[in-house]
């Protein structure tokens, strides 16, 4: 005798436990005796079907709209289904494949998940890989394995293993990928965590961005603290606060900075500015570099105009077309076309065309030019200028 339970289609039926499958026709309802519905084989829906009451079932196979307003549903296998509307909680032991899941509370899915839409109010908790077109999550998301995503937007907390992400990502506190992912645009609140391999667009960080390896992007707007654990190329660089880099860093157009700029090997870019302390091996930048506060660049300095700001300290030769040491500054050997030393500067060596030393400013080695070079008062100088026909080379 079969154990199987029929519900018509459009009736109404209450059902407790079933030994063997659910079978419900299209539109049909099912109400669970004591507020539960326990099914020992499969679920399986003709059409749209509704549920009230907690279902629990091996598996579910549905054709139309699987829609549970209250409760949970738990299922031990996979779960097929057009369309899922999910009131609380949803549990699925195997794989998830739909059109659209929505879910009220939690999702916890023990295999892959693959569904165009997947919005969930609460928590997803998924152990295997996840494609959707759309991704939305109002509080946290784990994904333990790849992710194929257009679009993802999480109000809290992201964490994948992961993947490609085509569109964009969107993430209110903190978002981690724990392997390389390849990514469109993210923007996210608080923190950015990335594997080294990861590459894309651009990255909007309201707090810290860190990277645990090498990295190509488009640009970083981060309003605190970047950290780049390998080498790094993109478009453009904006921080706040500190950008260490522990390899080079190659950049086409501009990096600002609002507090310190820290790279271990060479920095390339075309315009530098730097609000206090630009530390790396060398900097070579095709347009202007602009420092506030001290430099350390054992190496050098190439540009096509530098100036470091008052009281600023450079270690390092400086080669440009235009350079100004603002007022109480400091500098080593200096390479250039026009050369100004603004009051009480000081330098060990000029090589330029034209030089002009303000107000007590302190030479402490050679003044060599090709063309002119004035001195106001109070000027202290180690040796007497000298014009010649043809400047010494550049160290860089």
């Amino acid at each position: 005798m079969s154990k199987d339970v029929k519900v018509p289609p459009k009736a109404t039926q209450k059902v407790g436990r079933v030994e063997g499958d659910l079978i419900l026709g299209a539109g049909a309802v099912v109400e669970g005796e004591n507020g539960e519905i326990v099914v020992g084989g499969v679920v399986r829906c003709e059409g749209d079907c509704t549920f009230r009451g907690t279902l629990k079932a091996r598996r579910l196979v549905a054709k139309g709209r699987l829609w549970k307003g209250g409760g949970d549903v738990l299922v031990s296998g996979n779960l097929e289904a057009s369309d899922i509307d999910v009131g609380r909680r949803l549990r699925v032991g195997g794989a998830l494949e739909c059109e659209e899941a929505k879910v009220g509370g939690r999702l916890d899915v023990e295999k892959n998940v693959k569904a165009a839409s997947l919005t969930v109010g609460g928590k997803a908790v998924l152990a295997g890989g996840l494609a959707s077109d759309d991704v939305r999550v109002g509080g946290s998301l784990e994904v333990a394995g790849k992710v194929a995503i257009d679009e993802l937007s999480v109000g809290g907390k992201a964490k994948i293993a992961g993947g490609e992400i085509r569109r964009g990502v969107s993430v209110g506190g903190v978002f981690v990928s724990s392997e390389d992912l390849d990514f469109s645009d993210i923007d996210v609140g608080g923190k950015v965590k990335l594997a080294g391999g990861s590459k894309g667009g651009s990255v909007d960080v309201g707090g810290k961005l860190e990277v645990d390896g090498d990295f190509e992007f488009e640009s970083i707007d981060a309003g605190g603290k970047a950290e780049i654990d390998g080498d790094a190329s993109g478009g453009e660089v904006e921080v706040g606060g500190k950008f260490v880099v522990r390899g080079k860093l190659t950049l086409q157009r501009d990096i600002e900075v609002g507090g310190v700029v820290d790279v271990k090997e060479q920095l390339a870019c075309r315009n530098l500015e730097v609000g206090g302390v630009l530390r790396s091996s060398r900097v070579m930048a095709d347009g202007r570099v602009e420092v506030g506060g001290r430099i350390n660049v054992p190496e050098g300095v190439r540009c096509q105009s530098f100036e470091i700001g008052r009281r600023g300290k450079v270690n390092g030769p400086v080669v440009a077309e235009e350079i100004v040491v603002s007022e109480r500054a400091s500098v080593e050997d200096i390479h250039g076309g026009s050369i100004i030393l603004e009051e009480r500067a000081k330098a060990d060596n000029l090589y330029g065309k034209t030089i002009v030393l303000e107000s007590r400013c302190e030479v402490r080695g050679k003044i060599l030019y090709t063309e002119s070079v004035e001195i106001e008062d109070r000027v202290k100088l180690s040796q007497e200028t000298q014009k010649v026909a043809e400047l010494p080379k550049p160290p860089l």
